[in-house]
């Protein structure tokens, strides 16, 4: 079974799945209850995954994807220097 394999390519398709599958079940919830989505939703979404980012990156780098990891480096260490 090929999507059952680990490789990067099947990791990102995963990974952009997820996220498709999270927003939509969210609008979907907001639909439900008669609610139109926040115009500043978007703003409170990417402060809140930018900020687990930062944290995780500051308190446990090791669990964070090795290219998110070396991204994170640049901007942050070694692009202070």
């Amino acid at each position: 079974m090929v999507w059952g394999r680990y490789s990067s390519l099947n990791y990102q398709i995963l990974l952009y799945l997820s996220s498709r599958v999270v927003a939509g079940l969210g609008k979907r919830i907001l639909q439900k209850q008669g609610r139109e989505t926040h115009p500043k939703l978007y703003s409170i979404l990417a402060a809140l995954v930018w900020g687990t980012v930062m944290v995780l990156f500051e308190e446990s780098p090791d669990v964070l994807h090795p290219s998110l990891k070396h991204s994170m480096d640049e901007i942050y260490r070694f692009g202070l220097e």
